[in-house]
């Protein structure tokens, strides 16, 4: 099991472990739609908790500028979705930009939620799209984890459930 110490919300905290606990049986099992969908829950939640620790300056909000990302601007935090938090994340130089191409699987898949569009896009969930999946995951855990210790410094961490010591 991954080490989500750095998760500064304990309530935050325990859900990302039970649904990464959950995306490994999930991909262990061959439910590869449940594999998508939470993937996406993760990286969502763990960027959420970046930027409410390290509020993104003024820069890094200009991605909302562009004509795509208006309807985000002004917005908190936890009120951006996966689409908006990962531009973010790659303005802020949190994942890097290879990696939030390989998170279109996730974005494109995860409305599949709704029947519909699975039908009408034709859109098929297999293991080789849930394995990509599982990897961004373990790749944003990764990066997160190294910018927050970038960000407090050597020695450095969070208080658990409070933000930054």
């Amino acid at each position: 099991m991954n080490d989500f110490s750095f998760i500064s919300d304990d309530a935050l905290q325990a859900m990302i472990e039970r649904d990464k606990e959950e995306l490994d049986n999930s991909l262990k099992s061959g439910l590869w739609k449940a594999t998508l969908l939470l993937a996406g829950s993760i990286i969502e939640a763990i960027l959420v908790d970046y930027f409410l620790n390290f509020p993104p300056n003024e820069d890094v909000l200009s991605v909302f500028e562009e004509a795509a990302f208006k309807r985000y601007k002004g917005r908190k935090v936890e009120e951006l979705d996966l689409v908006a938090l990962i531009k973010l994340a790659v303005k802020d130089n949190l994942i890097a930009e290879e990696n939030s191409q390989l998170s279109t699987v996730i974005k494109n898949y995860r409305n599949l939620i709704h029947p519909g569009r699975e039908l009408r896009k034709k859109e098929k969930v297999n293991e080789h799209t849930a394995t990509v999946a599982k990897s961004l995951v373990e790749i944003v855990i990764s990066e997160i984890r190294q910018n927050y210790a970038a960000n407090l410094g050597s020695g450095a961490g969070l208080i658990q459930g409070g933000g930054r010591k």
